[in-house]
């Protein structure tokens, strides 16, 4: 309780922080909070990299936010054998041994944010704001689109020589997130709403998408 006499308010879990920066130490922090490093390091660039003053509103933060509780808490299902989806299934179990490199690891990890998760941050965080995602949700989608194509070509340049297959997989992946499909999926999204047998079927197909194609990421040529 408060002094005042109120509940006092829960602290957020280490699957839900409430704000970037309690992201970033759930991600940094000991004991590990485990998933796969590649993709925590990239969670964690992310959430500095990304503006947190949007117009006064902090809304690409928010959305930021929200990318980060999804993938803590399929981090947490995962490890206590609940289920997760299947996009994140496989990152964890094909790159969680270390046995992948951190570039097609960032690449798969980069594409099932951005195939899985973005698209539903944004829709999460306008229904909780009661508003309809207009030209500020297509901008933060956008803009955290931005920051993980930038991740991608940061990661390549790394590997330019030891996995040019990677590579080129990294400049097309960077060109898809160039054209920020997930803000149609947000449309898409948003106009199921209402309508769960729909919005769950489409989800299953994204997800069924997003794991066959970050598999071929994963799987292709090395070099």
């Amino acid at each position: 309780m408060t002094d005042d006499g109120r509940a006092r308010p829960a602290a957020p879990s280490a699957a839900d922080p409430a704000t970037l920066q309690s992201a970033v130490l759930v991600l940094t922090g000991e004991p590990a909070v485990g998933g796969v490093e590649p993709v925590n390091r990239l969670l964690i660039g992310v959430c500095a990299a990304v503006p947190t003053d949007d117009g006064g509103d902090d809304l690409t933060a928010m959305v930021t936010a929200e990318l980060a509780r999804r993938y803590l808490r399929a981090v947490r299902a995962h490890a206590a054998g609940a289920g997760v989806p299947r996009s994140w299934q496989m990152v964890f179990e094909q790159c969680g041994a270390g046995t992948s490199s951190t570039l097609r690891t960032t690449l798969v990890g980069v594409h099932t944010l951005a195939g899985q998760d973005l698209a539903p941050a944004v829709v999460r965080t306008w229904t909780l704001l009661g508003r309809t995602p207009g030209p500020s949700a297509r901008r933060a989608t956008e803009t955290i689109s931005t920051v993980l194509a930038g991740i991608v070509r940061d990661a390549a340049r790394t590997e330019r020589e030891r996995d040019p297959d990677g590579v080129a997989a990294a400049r097309g992946l960077a060109l898809r997130l160039g054209r920020c499909d997930a803000w149609h999926r947000v449309e898409l999204l948003w106009t199921l709403r209402g309508r769960p047998a729909e919005a769950e079927a489409e989800c299953v197909e994204s997800d069924r998408r997003t794991c066959a194609e970050g598999r071929a990421l994963l799987e292709g040529p090395a070099g």
